[in-house]
């Protein structure tokens, strides 16, 4: 099994995090409910500083004004070199711009939009691991001497 012990984080700007949630339609929004923890999928839709959310699953899990969450977008567990997270922690409000964060599959009576006021806002990106560019570098090599 390989360790990724050689990978590195770098922790991003501010704007960086903005951009990259605006790059995104899906994330997951940890909440908490029956005082236990739960995970919800959701669509965003990010507006300049404004973060929009709804839920994927409707009201299976209720999402309420002032609720305290956490929502986490990007693909940092997937071990891209160009991987990364961003995460927003702060509050729910209720919000009637429910025209966009939707897309036009999902069903406005299922889910209920938010506006997630940002206590926290905070990124990383992962850095090229070593062992990744070996890999490559391998593979590359490998090509290059192989006849036809």
């Amino acid at each position: 099994m390989q360790t990724r012990s050689d990978c590195q984080l770098r922790e991003l700007s501010a704007a960086e995090c903005g951009e990259l949630l605006a790059s995104v339609n899906r994330g997951q929004l940890a909440t908490s409910w029956h005082a236990l923890p739960a995970i919800v999928p959701v669509w965003i839709r990010r507006d300049g500083d404004a973060t929009t959310i709804a839920s994927m699953l409707g009201r299976e899990i209720p999402l309420l004004s002032g609720m305290i969450v956490a929502l986490e977008a990007g693909p940092l567990g997937e071990g891209d070199e160009q991987a990364w997270a961003v995460e927003v922690c702060g509050t729910l409000e209720t919000t009637r711009d429910n025209a966009h964060v939707l897309p036009q599959s999902a069903s406005l009576a299922e889910s209920v939009p938010f506006h997630l006021t940002p206590d926290r806002l905070r990124g990383w990106t992962l850095t090229a691991c070593a062992s990744d560019r070996k890999l490559r570098r391998s593979s590359k090599e490998k090509m290059n001497t192989a006849g036809p």
